[in-house]
């Protein structure tokens, strides 16, 4: 690939070089002059009222969810200690539970006593 090298002419000391089908030095320097022009336009008057009013908005939404994220930990902190109340009641429900049963159990032998101390029913007619 041919490289052509050239002097600057009225840069003393700097040398240009070419390669085909890449842009050259002037092209460059051209291209990144427009762009700091428009960065120069862009970040031009007015952008840091509306970057100070964006941060303004976020620190507003930040806010609102530190709120709410209050609230959803206030909430949760009561909802946990509703579940260790209601693991107490249901502990308490079980046990009287399996006192029933034993009742029941109780009831069960004693009725059978009485049914089979019961005279025999007399027969039908």
């Amino acid at each position: 690939m041919p490289v052509s090298v050239w002097d600057a002419g009225s840069t003393p000391g700097v040398l240009f070089c070419s390669v085909p089908g890449m842009p050259g030095t002037e092209e460059r320097i051209s291209t990144l002059e427009t762009r700091v022009v428009q960065l120069e336009t862009w970040a031009g008057p007015g952008q840091i009222e509306v970057l100070a009013a964006g941060m303004r908005g976020i620190r507003a939404d930040i806010a609102v969810m530190r709120r709410v994220q209050d609230r959803h930990t206030a909430q949760l902190n009561r909802l946990t200690g509703d579940v260790g109340v209601l693991q107490g009641d249901v502990a308490g429900l079980k046990s009287d539970v399996a006192e029933l049963k034993s009742d029941v159990a109780e009831l069960k032998l004693g009725m059978r006593e009485v049914l089979r101390r019961l005279p025999e029913a007399p027969a039908s007619r």
